[in-house]
């Protein structure tokens, strides 16, 4: 139930912190906006497949999502005082190349499950 949790929780953040930083950055936003839709649509992906084949969110939680989700948290504050942007966008990169570990994962497994490292770890498990 908690994976459960942790994940309804993410998925509130990352679509509520484009609508804020729209209302507050929109010229930035703008200009922003490939990176920010990629990185949007890279977050739905493995979450529309996870309620298609699965009928609920994944929770993974992986090794990769965990370490781009720190650097986009680092990234995106910087760009919003006005930092460089090739921070935000290399971390909207690396959480491409997580979200599509998670889209391997989902379309491994046979069943869902909660909580996976990476899918080097989803690999040595028999498929169930």
């Amino acid at each position: 139930m908690g994976a459960q949790l942790d994940s309804w929780g993410d998925l509130a953040t990352y679509l509520a912190a484009p609508v804020g930083a729209w209302l507050l950055w929109p010229t930035l936003i703008r200009r922003e906006q490939i990176f920010i839709l990629l990185g949007l649509g890279g977050f739905l992906l493995p979450i529309l497949l996870g309620f298609c084949k699965f009928r609920r969110l994944t929770s993974y939680h992986t090794r990769a999502a965990r370490f781009a989700a720190v650097l986009l948290g680092i990234a995106a504050p910087l760009l919003l005082v006005g930092g460089p942007a090739y921070p935000f966008r290399f971390a909207i990169i690396l959480f491409l190349l997580a979200e599509l570990e998670e889209v391997a994962i989902t379309l491994r497994l046979k069943h869902w499950q909660a909580n996976i490292p990476s899918f080097w770890h989803c690999c040595r498990r028999p498929p169930e």
